[in-house]
This record gives structure tokens, C-alpha cells and sequence, in this order.
């Protein structure tokens, strides 16, 4: 992404000519010291050196000072009249020149205001400079290329943000038939995303479901940046009705939740993120049996959580990502006898996608739950069944408070909206208070459609 400036350095005819040299200096570090740039290269010198030598003392400090993040810097040697047997090595240490946007007008003083701390003729570093870039790249509404040219002075690098805007409203449609038996195994999901720009950075999210049977989900949730850092603010607030089928064909239902959300990104170097997630929730279940109240449940969770990134760095490198989170619980009920209190939860999903050929990815998936008591509701349990656990199983299937899965998936890609894929799924649950452990497992084929409006 960033090409370093050219460097020109004194290239000598006579690249076997002796010098010696008892002192070295060093002009225009600023980073290092004196003292540490010579325990870098082995301490003062008292011998003879060739311009070769020369020459790979000042190599030695340049890749010293890019292996601590400044990878602009070059020091070089000059041409010089050497006296008192003494040697200068200049230290471009690589500096901001300008720093400007183009493209589009109406983002470039917002997108300028998260640059503010990258100041000119301040030492160019790569570990802010990517943060930065990966902080802007989080907002939505437009997308930002980033160039370092060399600047009007010897040692400077301009920064030049190419700013394009992109869709300011999209979507998705999902259909499927692998839902629940008691809430409708076909449904379709209907996901809306706009960016109204009544601050900037910020973002709308929309959901509508509706299955077979009657359950209806609506969910909406607003997210903005707060500072100039990463940090970001959500609120999200949903609800659903139900008639629920099968067995439980009396019981009827509503829920109203909402959720409150401050992330955070702890580190974002090349290729890695990892964010700092901070969740309240709170869950109100009013239920009906044969039309009369049966219960009214309330379930508060807060929730602590590390997510993680790892991209790749080549094309046969393994993508990691995942989330691992903390959280304690809160259920209370007006029904006698219901499972109600407190429970702390530890929870993690962690995957990784290897490519293993040119399109073919092989993807591994870990999901796990631990929890201070049994016999919790169903908004906090464990499932294995469903789309997103044991395929061969529907939504629902074998639920309890602790267990894991893993997933292993053989990925396809045929086209621009469908793909094929094997599967080979495992998972154990345990049920209740007692020993009752179930074990799931399921192998397949299948083929998946996305079609995006």
C-alpha cells in the first residue's frame, strides 16, 4: 500500500578503500539516541572500514528503524571528506509532508478530522498510521484509498486520501427451510442497512421475519462513532409476536427486547484487530395459554466481550475471527415454579477459513457455552440444531446450558450468488440439572443462494 521514497546515497568507485574510523556521527535522529543507535551497530568503531562496511553499518540502522514501525526511515552516507577520523551517517527518518484528501468534497473535512493527530513534519510510524486507516475504513457511506508520494523536502512523504462515496441504502433477502418445528421451518428475512448521515459515520439497521407459521420479528437499531478513535455507540430495539405449533400448538406469545452496545478497538495493526465490546440487554416475554396470561418474564444480561480479527497476510494464509464473551444474567418470572436467577456464562465462537485452492475454502468452526447453573431460559441456553449448528437438525433441537459444537465446512464458490459445500457437524449438550448429556452429529451436501437488492 505505501512505497517507501527513493533514496539516493553516495555510490563510490572504490568500494574496497579503507578509512579509519574512530567516532561516528549521527545527524538528524530524532527517535534513537546516540547510545542507541550504537548498541543497535555494536558500539563505537576503532578500525578500519571499507565504504562497503560503511554502507551495511548504515543498512543495519535503517532496518533497525523499520523493525520498530518507522518503515520510511533510511540511513544513508553521504559524501563527505572524512577527518579526525570520524564518519557522519545521515538519518531520514521519514516525515508527514502534506496531508490532504481529494475525491469527494462533502467527506473530506469529517474524514481530515480523524487525521488531525497525524501532523507535518511529525516521524512517520507505521502502527498510528494503520490505525487510523482502519478506523476510517469501519465508517460506512464511502470508501478511502491512502498513498505516500515523496515530498517537496528530502526525508518528507505526502499523505493523499482518496475519498469515493458509495450506496447509502442496501439490502438482503434471505429464504430458508431450516427453521424451527414449533415457530415454522420455512421462512424468509428481509435485512435493510441506511445510512442517514444525520451524524457523521452513522448507520441504520433493519430486520423483518416472518415464517411459515406465525412468527413475526421486527428489529431496528441506530450506531454511531463516538470520537475520533474507533469507538462506537449502539442502540437497537426489536419485536416479535408468536403462535407457536406442534406441542405447544396453545401457547402464544410476545417479546419486546432492547439492547444498548459500546465497542471499542483495543489493537488494529496490519492485518489484526481486536475490540473491547460492552453490552446491557433487556428481554420482556409475555406469554398466552388458550388465551389466557400463562407468564410475563423479564431476562437483564450485561455482557463483556473480546472480539478478534485475524486477516490474510497471503493467499494461502488462514482468516481467524471470532468472539469471546462474559456476561451475567438476570431472569425473573411472575409464573410459580419457572426457572428464574442469576447465572454467570462464559461463551466463545471462534472460526477459521483456510483457502486450500484457488476458490475452494475449508472452513472450521468452534462454538462453545459454560454456565453457573443449569436450567436456563430459553433466550440464554444452548442449541446444537439449526442452520448455524447441527444441519441435519432443526432450530431448537437438543437445548441446554452447557455445551459446544464444532463445524467443518468444505466451501465452493459457483457463482456470484450461489455457492456448494459439504459439511460434517458434532456436538454435545447437556440437557438439565442432571447427567443428561445429548450428542448430535450430522454430515451433508448443500447449495446456497444470496441474492442481494
Amino acid at each position: 500500500m505505501f512505497e517507501a521514497p527513493p533514496v539516493e546515497r553516495f555510490n563510490p568507485q572504490e568500494a574496497g578503500a579503507k578509512f579509519f574510523i574512530r567516532n561516528i556521527k549521527f545527524l538528524n535522529n530524532t527517535i534513537f539516541t546516540r547510545r542507541d543507535i550504537l548498541t543497535v551497530i555494536g558500539g563505537v568503531p576503532s578500525r578500519s572500514f571499507s565504504l562497503t562496511e560503511l554502507f551495511e553499518l548504515a543498512d543495519k540502522i535503517s532496518r533497525h528503524y523499520c523493525n520498530q514501525g518507522y518503515f520510511l526511515a533510511r540511513a544513508i552516507i553521504p559524501n563527505q571528506k572524512i577527518t579526525n577520523n570520524t564518519v557522519s551517517i545521515v538519518i531520514l527518518e521519514g516525515q508527514y509532508g502534506k496531508i490532504y484528501s481529494e475525491g469527494d468534497a462533502a467527506y473530506g473535512p469529517q474524514v481530515m478530522a480523524y487525521l488531525n493527530d497525524l501532523k507535518t513534519d511529525a516521524v512517520i510510524r507505521s502502527d498510528p498510521l494503520i490505525r487510523k486507516i482502519g478506523v476510517i475504513s469501519q465508517l460506512p457511506g464511502f470508501e478511502t484509498e491512502y498513498t505516500l508520494s515523496p515530498g517537496e523536502k528530502i526525508g518528507q512523504s505526502d499523505l493523499r486520501v482518496m475519498i469515493e462515496p458509495t450506496s447509502h441504502a442496501f439490502g438482503s433477502l434471505n429464504l430458508a427451510n431450516d427453521g424451527s418445528r414449533f415457530f415454522g421451518k420455512n421462512r424468509g428475512r428481509v435485512d435493510i442497512t441506511l445510512i442517514p448521515e444525520v451524524i457523521f459515520g452513522d448507520q441504520i439497521n433493519m430486520t423483518l421475519m416472518k415464517t411459515s407459521e406465525t412468527f413475526d420479528l421486527g428489529r431496528i437499531g441506530y450506531a454511531r462513532p463516538i470520537g475520533h478513535d474507533g469507538g462506537r455507540v449502539k442502540v437497537e430495539m426489536s419485536r416479535s409476536t408468536y403462535d407457536l405449533s406442534g406441542q405447544f400448538d396453545p401457547l402464544e406469545g410476545h417479546t419486546t427486547g432492547y439492547l444498548a452496545e459500546v465497542s471499542y478497538p483495543l489493537l488494529i495493526v496490519n492485518k489484526k484487530e481486536t475490540d473491547a465490546i460492552l453490552r446491557a440487554q433487556r428481554d420482556e416475554i409475555v406469554e398466552m395459554l388458550a388465551g389466557a396470561k400463562f407468564e410475563k418474564r423479564v431476562n437483564e444480561k450485561f455482557e463483556f466481550g473480546i472480539s478478534f480479527e485475524q486477516k490474510q497476510s497471503l493467499l494461502t494464509a488462514p482468516r481467524r475471527f471470532g468472539q469471546i464473551t462474559v456476561a451475567t444474567t438476570n431472569v425473573s418470572s411472575d409464573r410459580s415454579g419457572a426457572a428464574q436467577g442469576r447465572a454467570l456464562i462464559l461463551s466463545g465462537n471462534i472460526e477459521q477459513h483456510q483457502r486450500i485452492a484457488r476458490s475452494s475454502v475449508l472452513k472450521s468452526r468452534l462454538v462453545f457455552q459454560a454456565a453457573s447453573r443449569q436450567n436456563l431460559n430459553s433466550l440464554e441456553g444452548f442449541s446444537l440444531g439449526g442452520a448455524h449448528g447441527i444441519r441435519a437438525y432443526p432450530v431448537g433441537e437438543a437445548s441446554g446450558s452447557n455445551g459446544f459444537l464444532g463445524q467443518f465446512e468444505l466451501y465452493e464458490p459457483l457463482n456470484a450468488a450461489s455457492a456448494a459445500y459439504l459439511f460434517l457437524d458434532y456436538g454435545q449438550v447437556t440437557e438439565n440439572a442432571g447427567e443428561n448429556t445429548r450428542r448430535l452429529a450430522g454430515v451433508g451436501f448443500g447449495v446456497q443462494f444470496q441474492t442481494n437488492v
